[in-house]
């Protein structure tokens, strides 16, 4: 008994060091794909001065999602993403290039068209020789790691803080007024969980999950409704007293 005791907690502990750092390691942020010119962004020098800047802080992690983990500056200004090279759905691996593809699309997208919209201050997508610094990050246990950036993909973004229950008025126009602009850009976003993929700072709303943007003019009217009823569903949940000023100010966009 005791035999077997002792070679399931040594089985077991790869699956909790597994959970303990959410899987993180610097070898799940590379991936086969050829660099490719749609990929190249442009920067400004103020841009890249920021980042410069921002990157000599050590950044922590904070988090993950389908296409990135996410570390927090030193000072809390900001997150980088650092794009996954796969992810698992319904116990199947996706075909990693292809998911790959469509997250950076969306990211070009994104930093072409709703660059306010989405906090994004840098964008880095294809390797680069001596370009990018060398990056100090904390992994969810502590470690620290040294990552050359110029062979990563990442974005650089404002933090803001998560979507909550509780919204302001300012936070209400500021949300409606994002999607409405974003809309007449064309731009949709095929994941429409509000709650997930907006935050605000200071009172201004942010869409910081942009990697399922896509670009279709056509649907412009239908994304700014969808998008309109689902905080309004929200409002009705968790804040019933906040519908009639929604009402109003939606109504004044249109």
């Amino acid at each position: 008994m005791r035999v077997l005791l002792f070679a399931a907690l040594v089985l077991s502990i790869p699956w909790s060091y597994k959970q303990l750092t959410h899987g993180f390691r610097p070898t799940k942020l590379n991936h086969s794909l050829s660099s490719r010119e749609e990929w190249d962004i442009s920067h400004t020098e103020e841009e890249r001065r920021q980042a410069r800047q921002l990157l000599q802080q050590t950044f922590t992690y904070v988090g993950r999602g389908m296409q990135s983990y996410v570390f927090q500056s030193e000072d809390q200004s900001a997150v980088i993403k650092l794009f996954r090279r796969r992810t698992r759905l319904l116990g199947r691996t996706l075909d990693q290039n292809l998911r790959i593809e469509k997250t950076f699309n969306a990211c070009r997208l994104a930093f072409a068209l709703a660059k306010e919209e989405t906090g994004l201050l840098y964008l880095h997508l294809n390797p680069t020789e001596g370009e990018e610094p060398i990056l100090v990050i904390k992994d969810r246990i502590g470690r620290k790691y040294s990552l050359p950036l110029d062979r990563y993909s990442f974005a650089i973004q404002k933090k803001a803080e998560p979507f909550s229950s509780a919204i302001r008025g300012e936070e209400i126009d500021s949300y409606l007024r994002l999607i409405k602009t974003r809309s007449e850009r064309g731009i949709c976003n095929t994941d429409r969980h509000i709650a997930k993929n907006f935050g605000f700072h200071q009172g201004r709303a942010f869409e910081i999950d942009f990697g399922n943007y896509i670009y279709a003019p056509e649907e412009a009217g239908k994304e700014f409704d969808l998008f309109a009823k689902g905080l309004r569903a929200l409002l009705e949940k968790h804040q019933p007293e906040a519908v009639p000023e929604f009402d109003q100010k939606l109504e004044a966009l249109k």
